[in-house]
């Protein structure tokens, strides 16, 4: 499976974890992800003193976590575990919590070159330096972009479309 020794005779150390990761990985999810995601759970079921059959995620919803996170579906690595979390204290679907939470990733190009002009718009002064040469500035428009799109922006299109436009138009 492609599993180190460590990750082996963790999951297999309880029969119930093995299950899980079983179940988990029947529902077509990557091994190596899923034996790395149960072992952050691990970590939350030592710290909340519980076992895996005490937690509210199953296996379906921990293998749709880790497609969401192959697809990107969500921004931010955080809020990758601010869903498990609340997953495994509540349960409930991953789809349902990325749009209860309002998590769906921006990566909508026509979106993020509104949200790109804007800033470079708003910022003349920081602008006129990045074209004098102080291309570190570079990090401070998209900065301003992902605040403006509170997080949610696509952070590799984001740079993508900036780099375009400030080369573009410099």
């Amino acid at each position: 499976m492609g599993l180190s020794m460590q990750d082996v005779l963790f999951l297999a150390n309880d029969i119930n974890v093995a299950k899980f990761f079983d179940g988990t990985i029947a529902k077509g999810s990557d091994v190596k992800l899923a034996a790395n995601w149960i072992m952050s759970i691990a970590s939350y079921m030592k710290n909340e003193k519980l076992t895996i059959n005490e937690i509210k995620l199953i296996p379906q919803e921990l293998a749709e976590l880790i497609a969401s996170i192959k697809a990107q579906l969500v921004s931010g690595g955080l809020r990758f575990l601010q869903i498990l979390f609340e997953l495994l204290a509540k349960g409930g679907t991953i789809k349902g919590l990325i749009k209860e939470k309002d998590l769906v990733q921006i990566a909508d190009p026509v979106e993020i070159e509104k949200m790109v002009d804007k800033v470079l718009s708003e910022n003349p002064k920081q602008l006129e330096q990045y074209r004098g040469g102080k291309t570190k500035l570079q990090g401070y428009f998209a900065g301003q972009a992902m605040k403006l799109s509170k997080g949610k922006a696509n952070p590799g299109l984001l740079n993508k479309i900036l780099l375009e436009i400030l080369n573009a138009k410099s």
